[in-house]
């Protein structure tokens, strides 16, 4: 079993640094809907902002599979920092088990849903 905070961690600290790959922004956007079904309440201002950063990632994602770069605005970086120490701080009251488990659900999810959408003709 992987270890999701570090994953978190890696996934991040790589597409603040613009070394991701579509595989880092989909498990980025996976790792932050784990988390925010598991532990955040729908209308916390956490929820919002991970949420926020999910849709961000995805478009993200869709420049990247445009341009083949990663393109994060200064703000960008730092409601993606906020929405992982939100995240981090509300790690430790569930069980790691349900938190992978939704984890690798939604990373199947996304690689259908992102990749599918990317390999569709216009």
């Amino acid at each position: 079993m992987i270890n999701i905070k570090q994953n978190m961690t890696i996934c991040c600290a790589a597409l603040c640094s613009g070394k991701a790959d579509e595989e880092k922004i989909i498990q980025t956007i996976a790792l932050f809907k784990a988390f925010h079904v598991l532990y955040v309440n729908v209308h916390s201002p956490e929820a919002k902002l991970i949420q926020h950063v999910i849709d961000n990632l995805k478009s993200v994602f869709s420049v990247y599979q445009s341009r083949d770069e990663i393109v994060l605005m200064p703000y960008e970086v730092r409601e993606l920092n906020a929405a992982r120490q939100a995240c981090m701080a509300k790690s430790g009251r569930r069980s790691v088990s349900v938190l992978h488990h939704l984890y690798t659900a939604y990373l199947d999810y996304y690689r259908h849903r992102l990749m599918g959408e990317a390999s569709q003709p216009d």
